[in-house]
């Protein structure tokens, strides 16, 4: 038997099928004075509020400069933080007809060649930023000659007589570049329908409405801070509390806090964020934080970690954290965002399998093993496939390729110069795209493992970098260890470590690699060829703070990774 999986028709909900853009149209009409987000320009204290009637008129002013630009159906770039300001961009795109291309405000030598990267790629005709400060994109170099529109010096007052050209549900509404994981970031065209039928996902799913609270710190350039921190509540016509990315990242508290003090529905973290605050939040911290309203907590965009997420409510049960507010969840940009969710509610179910057999591609219930979680069902027409690596079905029991279908599916890779560029094959009959990552269906949930290309061949045997990872993490637990890359070298295996900058001052760091290699050789079968202990900043990641294995993979190879001032220990051979 083959693993498939969908929603029965009878658990679709019911939620209406009117496109986002006519609701939001349709809000800014019916509740003008009602307040649709709130900012926290400091990560705390309000700097400032915009109400849905406000945001229609501020929307429609950056509209008409854009019309004056000839924007319409061209790629626009929005070089904005998270924060009104990036909504009123982002809406004020649609308004024109034009085609919304989230980015990162500039701040980094990494975030500027992101920049320069889908600057090249999307042929853009213009760019939206917030204000002109030293590290503004628009005086990066790359940009030279296109036209900007600063949102922070605009008249407010748009031109209400102005219509904005009519919708077609397979016109283009914004593209959303991957994040770059695990290659070359690539742009997934996302029309105003496969948007329409993502938010329809998510609320049968999650059951939200009008009264609920989003509260969101997740970068908008980033489909999960973008779709679902922004989009949902604007769509639901609904409150949204934004706080700066980078702040959060700072100081954890103030993401709990903010869902405390504006008594926040659903709120959404990678593993990451949920284990910086068991693990960077004090008891003393924690004091009089009251989180009983938050109902939905999803975590995704990152493999979710059990045992993480364990500590998370039994560090936050005391402060009204439930069990049930858990909600794993597994999507991706190619997708718009949402695919598979449990039932709000239920919280978080662990699958316990065994280490040996996962290496030799099966599933094996065992009493002790290695726990990887559940991530629910498709909802709303969405299905999925686990394909074999000979492109069949897999059996039952089986881990293959989770290949994606439905209608929120991206119309393809975005070109400048003509159609998107369909990536979707046929599976059973019906158009899908693959996803890149591995799993399996355990009680019809997806259980997802890891990505193809990330996966370790030693000796014939398959050893999922996840797993490892954790080993190396848990060994290096004292030092508060900020990440980790376990990646395939031609010796074997490599395992990175990063610790911060005191505890890379106090640490031995041989003695630390040393005892990395020990316990993975003893819990995984093998010995790694290499271990590098780093300090803070030494692994790779993508703008959204993911990562990227195959960075470290081909820096080794050709010389041009570590650093030597991120080296704390270097052991070759493991010795």
């Amino acid at each position: 038997m083959s693993q498939h999986a969908n929603r029965p028709p009878s658990d679709a909900g019911s939620g209406s099928d009117e496109p986002f853009f006519a609701r939001l149209r349709r809000h800014a009409r019916e509740q003008p004075d009602a307040t649709a987000f709130v900012e926290l320009g400091d990560g705390e204290t309000e700097t400032a509020r915009i109400t849905f009637g406000e945001l229609d008129r501020r929307a429609r002013a950056v509209a008409a400069r854009l019309d004056a630009l000839g924007c319409r159906g061209r790629a626009v770039l929005v070089a904005i933080e998270n924060g009104i300001a990036f909504v009123t961009a982002f809406v004020g795109c649609l308004h024109a007809g034009a085609v919304a291309v989230p980015l990162p405000a500039v701040a980094s030598q990494r975030t500027r060649e992101r920049l320069a990267a889908v600057a090249r790629d999307a042929g853009p005709r213009a760019v939206l930023i917030d204000g002109l400060g030293a590290r503004s994109p628009a005086r990066d170099g790359e940009l030279e000659g296109l036209p900007v529109v600063d949102v922070a010096t605009m008249d407010e007052a748009g031109d209400d007589a102005r219509e904005p050209p009519p919708v077609d549900a397979a016109a283009i509404a914004f593209v959303q570049y991957s994040s770059g994981s695990t290659a070359t970031p690539r742009g997934f065209a996302i029309s105003h329908g496969a948007l329409t039928a993502n938010q329809a996902m998510m609320r049968a799913a999650l059951g939200h409405d009008r009264s609920w609270r989003s509260v969101s710190w997740l970068p908008p350039h980033h489909d999960m801070g973008l779709v679902g921190g922004i989009l949902q509540p604007l769509a639901e016509g609904a409150l949204g509390v934004l706080l700066p990315t980078l702040r959060v990242v700072q100081k954890p508290m103030r993401w709990l806090r903010a869902i405390d003090r504006w008594r926040g529905s659903v709120s959404t973290g990678p593993t990451f964020m949920y284990e910086a605050c068991v693990t960077r939040v004090s008891v003393e911290e924690r004091a009089g934080l009251d989180l009983a309203s938050w109902r939905v907590a999803c975590c995704g965009a990152e493999p979710v970690d059990a045992g993480v997420l364990d500590a998370f409510v039994a560090a936050y049960a005391a402060h009204g954290f439930a069990p049930g507010t858990l909600y794993p969840c597994y999507g991706l940009a190619e997708a718009t965002l949402f695919m598979t969710g449990g039932r709000s509610g239920d919280g978080m179910r662990a699958v316990t399998v065994d280490r040996a057999a996962l290496g030799q591609g099966r599933i094996a219930p065992a009493g002790s093993g290695l726990r990887l979680v559940a991530c629910g069902r498709p909802w709303a027409g969405a299905r999925l496939h686990i394909l074999g690596a000979d492109g069949t079905p897999a059996p039952a029991g089986a881990i293959g390729e989770i290949y994606i279908g439905g209608p929120s599916l991206t119309s393809g890779i975005w070109s400048p110069d003509g159609p998107p560029r369909p990536i979707t094959r046929l599976v059973e009959g019906e158009p899908c795209v693959r996803s890149g990552d591995l799993g399996f269906l355990d009680r019809d949930d997806l259980v997802p493992v890891g990505r193809c290309d990330d996966i370790v061949i030693v000796r014939g045997v398959n050893h999922h970098p996840d797993d490892i990872e954790r080993t190396a993490l848990a060994v290096a637990a004292a030092t508060a260890p900020l990440g980790c890359a376990a990646f395939a070298i031609p010796a074997g295996l490599a395992v990175a470590v990063e610790i911060g900058r005191s505890a890379a001052r106090a640490v031995d760091g041989d003695d630390l690699a040393r005892r990395i290699a020990d316990r993975v050789a003893a819990d995984h079968g093998m010995r790694p060829a290499m271990v590098l202990v780093l300090r803070e900043g030494g692994l790779p990641r993508t703008t959204s703070g993911k990562i990227q294995r195959h960075r470290c993979r081909e820096g080794l190879a050709d010389g041009s990774w570590p650093r030597d001032v991120t080296v704390v220990a270097r052991r070759g051979d493991a010795g």
